[in-house]
């Protein structure tokens, strides 16, 4: 009985260490101090170039419409280095690479359905199609 009560003493008193340590230190239960990108940063203006030249590709090659399009290849067309286009979607853009070519495919998808055309699209096509 006395045993059983010290090991629980024993284990109040280590959690409540642990909870005074994540509360003066929370980096040790963040994962890390250091952010993701932090030893190769972009400068501003790079990252500007970047995301123009990756918009204004996207705008103009539709690439997304490639169901087997991933970074690799993106980062060969637009000519950036995929460590550092993966950092301008990541950081200046706030998506991951999936996320930001859905939203080009979403994008689509709204714009063939809203289209006046006389072949108007069924969703099944549009699904298809973008």
């Amino acid at each position: 009985m006395i045993m059983c009560l010290f090991s629980e003493v024993v284990f109040l008193v280590f959690s409540a260490l642990m909870v005074f340590k994540g509360f003066k230190h929370p980096e040790i239960f963040s994962g890390g101090s250091e952010p993701k990108y932090e030893k190769i940063r972009l400068p501003g203006g790079l990252k500007e170039k970047y995301k123009t030249e990756l918009a204004q590709y996207m705008k103009n090659k539709k690439s997304y419409l490639d169901p087997t399009f991933n970074l690799k290849e993106l980062a060969g067309k637009v000519s950036i280095p995929p460590h550092h286009l993966s950092q301008v979607l990541n950081t200046h853009l706030n998506q991951n690479f999936f996320d930001f070519i859905n939203s080009y495919r979403i994008k689509e998808s709204q714009r063939l359905l809203l289209e006046q055309a006389p072949d108007k699209k069924t969703i099944l096509e549009v699904l298809f199609t973008s």
